[in-house]
């Protein structure tokens, strides 16, 4: 959301029109205040999506308080690769508060999620998408608790060779590597199928390089 006098250049960036008809230049790159976010832990929170020219779509999100102030703000904003000097800070403040106030008028903020799995209404997330029973993904921005892991979900290479790599396990004396790496698959089940809430599982070795860390890398591919 880009809210008047800001705009859009047209190689990108944001700018705005002073009351001279003067053009500024804000930001050099495309900065866009996508929606308000709901946090419980942090309150009001502002979803931000940065495209930098060598690191592709960046989603972020930061607390209306540490945005408040000019040099809170400048320190989550530069953390997340924005950078500025001097009166930009407070011109791109502007900029963000503008567009925020807007989306207050527009609709109601998103909930935040600071885990993924099951939700209290019957999704499912998995990174930046949430899963509804009908099907319907809905892209869901990430959080404090989310925001380092989103990125790590993402398909790379093909599905003939994961299953090629997980059926590794498929042969005698890999029977608990096997039981470990397919809870990967039941731990989901565990809240429509069962009553219990969760189940802890602990894999010991008295030495290194038995697979243990392989077999979490295993269950983190499946999603």
């Amino acid at each position: 959301h880009i809210p008047e006098p800001f705009f859009r250049g047209r190689k990108g960036g944001i700018y705005r029109t002073s009351k001279d008809e003067d053009v500024i230049l804000i930001y050099p790159f495309d900065l866009f205040v996508v929606d308000r976010i709901s946090d419980p832990n942090y309150g009001e929170s502002v979803w931000f999506r940065l495209h930098l020219p060598n690191d592709g779509v960046k989603n972020f999100t930061i607390s209306a308080p540490a945005l408040s102030g000019v040099d809170t703000m400048r320190t989550e904003m530069a953390a997340h690769g924005v950078l500025l000097y001097g009166k930009q800070w407070g011109e791109l403040q502007a900029y963000v508060f503008k567009a925020a106030q807007e989306l207050q008028v527009k609709r109601k903020a998103q909930l935040a999620h600071h885990q993924f799995g099951w939700t209290n209404r019957g999704t499912f997330v998995v990174g930046c998408e949430e899963l509804g029973r009908d099907g319907v993904k809905r892209f869901v921005p990430p959080t404090s608790s989310t925001g380092d892991m989103v990125d790590w979900y993402r398909a790379e290479g093909t599905l003939d060779k994961w299953k090629e790599a997980f059926n590794g396990y498929a042969h005698a004396g890999y029977e608990p590597q096997a039981f470990a790496a397919l809870t990967g698959f039941g731990a989901p089940l565990l809240k429509i199928a069962t009553n219990h809430k969760g189940i802890l599982l602990n894999l010991m070795h008295g030495e290194s390089g038995t697979g243990k860390t392989t077999i979490l890398r295993m269950i983190n591919s499946i999603w």
